[in-house]
């Protein structure tokens, strides 16, 4: 629901490829520890790009 009310900018800003792609690839190398900070602070990131 945050992404449509955010705007068109800020979604398609937060849904870039290039972040995905780096998760994926450090889930991929097996790098528990790793992904989980990733995601967390993605999503943090993701967040704070929505209600700004």
């Amino acid at each position: 629901m945050s992404v449509m009310w955010a705007g068109n900018d800020r979604a398609v800003a937060n849904m870039a490829v290039g972040p995905h792609v780096e998760i994926v690839d450090i889930i991929a190398n097996g790098e528990a520890h790793e992904a989980r900070e990733f995601v967390r602070n993605h999503m943090d990131e993701a967040a704070a790009n929505l209600v700004s």
